[in-house]
Formats: C-alpha cells, sequence, structure tokens
C-alpha cells in the first residue's frame, strides 16, 4: 500500500496513512529524515512499550532512501505521514497537529526508549498527579556499524531538581527523555521551525516560562545515539545556536523577573555561566559571538547586585556551583583577555560585597567545602561536579573530598 501511493508522480505536500488507533493515553511522535538505517531499531524500541493506549506517529520529513521498505512491517502499528522536506522542528509539528494522545512523547528516528520508559513515566505522573512535564536520565551510545553492537559511552549529566534553574544554563536531556501533557504543548506552542539546532531546549525553557517545569522521574532511561550525522556532532553549528538561544532567553528572562520562582538569582548565575561556556567555545573555535555572550553574563551578574539576598533563602549548592563554572570560565585564557571578563570579574567583587555571598576565593572555598561534606546529599550531581572543581582549585584537600 505504501508503495503504491508513492508511486505516483504528482506528490501532495502531506500525505497520512493511519494503522489502527490505539486509544488516547500517550502519542510518541518520531520525526525522521534519511536515517533508515537507524529505523528499525528505535521503532522496535517503542512497539515493545508496555503500554495500554499508545499511537506511534512518523512523520517522515522527505526521505529518499529506503524508509518505506523498512517500514513496511510496521504499517498496522503505526501511523505514517509523508511531507515535502521542511525540517525538524516542522516535521515534529506536524506529528503534534496529528496526535491524540493526552501525552506526548519526541523520539527522534536515530534515538532508542528504554524498555517500559513511558510505563514508568504513567506510573510516576499517577503518583505526583500535578506533574505536566516528566523527564529521566539518558544514556548516549553509538554503533560504528550494523554488526557491531550498541556500546554505552557516558550519561548525560541529569540534576533531579531546580531543573528550572538548570535550564537557565543549557538543555537538561535530550527530547525522547521527556514526556509532556498536551495541554502544556499547547500553551508552550509550537517547535520554532526557524531553528535549525537546539529547538528541542528552546521548546523546554519556553514550557518552564509558562510553569510547566520538569520533574524527574528516577526509574528508566532513553538512550541517545551519537553518530557522525547527529545535530550533536556537528559542535560549530551546535554553539552558533547555543549562542541564539542564550540571546533569546536573555530576553525572555527580562520579561519573566520572577523566574525562576525563588530562585532568580540562582537562574542568573546559571544563564552567566551558561553563556560564557558557550563563549569560551566560540572564542576557542575562532568563531565571532564571545563579547556578545560575556556582555549578556555582565548584565545578568550586574543585575544580581539589585536583588535583595537573605542567606538562609538562596541555595547554597547551587550557587557556589555555578559560581565556581563563571570562576573557571574565567580563568581560561581565551576569555580572560577580553574587557568584559575583567568587568566580570568587578562586578563579582561587587556582588560579593553588598550580599551575604562568600567575600573572597577563600571562603567561597571554604563554604563549598561544607556544603560537599555536610550538605544533605551528598552524592547528587551538583555535589559530585562541585567536587570536581574543588580538587582543581585546591589539590591539597583532595583527602578531604574524597569522603
Amino acid at each position: 500500500m505504501i508503495n503504491e501511493v508513492f508511486s505516483k508522480e504528482n506528490l501532495p505536500s502531506e500525505i497520512i496513512l493511519s494503522g489502527p488507533r490505539y486509544g488516547n493515553v500517550v502519542s510518541v511522535i518520531i520525526p525522521t529524515y534519511n536515517y533508515a538505517h537507524f529505523l528499525k531499531q528505535c521503532l522496535d524500541s517503542v512497539v515493545s512499550q508496555q503500554v495500554a493506549g499508545m499511537e506511534i506517529i512518523l512523520v517522515d520529513d522527505g526521505s529518499t532512501d529506503n524508509t518505506r521498505e523498512v517500514i513496511a512491517p510496521y504499517v498496522n502499528r503505526i501511523k505514517y505521514i509523508f511531507q515535502k522536506n521542511q525540517g525538524l522542528s516542522a516535521a515534529r509539528n506536524t506529528g503534534i497537529r496529528n496526535s491524540s494522545g493526552e501525552w506526548l512523547l519526541f523520539l527522534d528516528s536515530d534515538d532508542i526508549l528504554g524498555p517500559d520508559i513511558i510505563a514508568s513515566h504513567l506510573s510516576f505522573i499517577d503518583q505526583n498527579p500535578d506533574v505536566r512535564l516528566v523527564v529521566c536520565r539518558n544514556r548516549i551510545f553509538k554503533r560504528m556499524s550494523p554488526d557491531e553492537d550498541s556500546k554505552v559511552q557516558e550519561q548525560w549529566r541529569l540534576y533531579t531538581k531546580h531543573l528550572d534553574v538548570h535550564l537557565c544554563h543549557l538543555n537538561i536531556a535530550p527530547p525522547h527523555a521527556f514526556l509532556i501533557h498536551r495541554n502544556a504543548v499547547t500553551e508552550t506552542g509550537w517547535f520554532d521551525t526557524q531553528l535549525r539546532a537546539c529547538e528541542d531546549y528552546d521548546f523546554w525553557f519556553r514550557a518552564a516560562l509558562k510553569g510547566f517545569i520538569p520533574r524527574y522521574n528516577p526509574h528508566g532511561c532513553v538512550y541517545y545515539r551519537h553518530h557522525s550525522k547527529s545535530m550533536s556532532a556537528n559542535l560549530e553549528n551546535q554553539f552558533r545556536h547555543d549562542k541564539i538561544l542564550h540571546e533569546k532567553n536573555s530576553k525572555r528572562l527580562d520579561e519573566f523577573p520572577e523566574y525562576p520562582q525563588g530562585r532568580r538569582m540562582e537562574g542568573l548565575l546559571a544563564f552567566s555561566s551558561g553563556a560564557m561556556r558557550t563563549a569560551f567555545f566560540l572564542k576557542n573555535y575562532d568563531k565571532s559571538g564571545a563579547d556578545e555572550l560575556m556582555t549578556l553574563a555582565l548584565k545578568w551578574i550586574t543585575e544580581i547586585k539589585e536583588i535583595k539576598i537573605i542567606r538562609r533563602h538562596y541555595n547554597q549548592l547551587l550557587t557556589n556551583l555555578f559560581l565556581f563554572r563563571i570562576l573557571e570560565y574565567l580563568h581560561f585564557t581565551d576569555l580572560k583577555c577580553l574587557d568584559s571578563a575583567r568587568e566580570i570579574h568587578h562586578a563579582l567583587f561587587q556582588v560579593f560585597k553588598k550580599s551575604c555571598l562568600p567575600s573572597s576565593k577563600y571562603s567561597l572555598i571554604a563554604e563549598a567545602i561544607k556544603t560537599c561534606l555536610w550538605g544533605s546529599d551528598k552524592q547528587c550531581a551538583e555535589v559530585r561536579e562541585l567536587r570536581d572543581f574543588l580538587r582543581k582549585w585546591i589539590k591539597p584537600f583532595d583527602f578531604i573530598l574524597s569522603k
């Protein structure tokens, strides 16, 4: 049937071939473009999910490879949509328009769902009925050839708390780690078709601004495939779009002066450290844009001076972590030669002087050590990262930090 439809000479802009309807609990939306060699593994990971009421929507964004042959065995299990090539965001938007699920999951066709992760998300939501956006762990893998077993390489560091703050820094997880309620999608809006990378980060940040803060589901995980044609492999393009997102999000922080709710200072430090990270990589790649990002970081660090900070109200762990990130980038040769770097140093000192934050590098180190040793969760990702920073800064204290 599929090949008969595609044998016609004049293709319409969109063709929908519907398999059976599975109800309206979850819609898994899979955009694909010339990824036939990855598609079977992706689809197998979805059809094996033990979920009643799941529809699978495959949006073929104008593939010219053998995608149709690969999906033939699944034709009765999926809703297949073909459209002229418009890009990843447009394909996801097509999937949203044609979905019926109460909950939506966006899975790229080169990635894989972990066993029963959708059921795990739904179970977490049942136990936390206020949740409208849930996220889980993710592992990164690659496959060198069809004859080689997939090999897990590393894990995308995912923080379990204060995800609204961490979103100010950079993206926190790949799209298929999230499950989002349809109402949250409706209020957030479409994926931005002007973005050719970071469109998922843009979407999750806008969702958070609307009040849909991701909640961490500790059970199960998904798998992100790293390969030569994946978007994350094109680092130059990635950092260029990171810059675009920092600029967009800076304007949004202006528009939403209460975000993150109750954690404004931590959010501004997070944003500043993320902007400086991207500035460092752009400088390292000899690309333009670093100066503009350092200026944005300076703007928000200066803004912190206007926030009334009460010591018992701010999160010491988050504050220490982002301060160390900022100081780390200020020490890199590629950035510290910039005039804005010296201004950031001065602005930080002014913040320390005016507020109850640590007033010197040494008091910052002392407070960070206390946080690592006596904090409520010594094994969380923030503490582990903070320990790594302290080991770089104070080698003699390695024996303390290893406890």
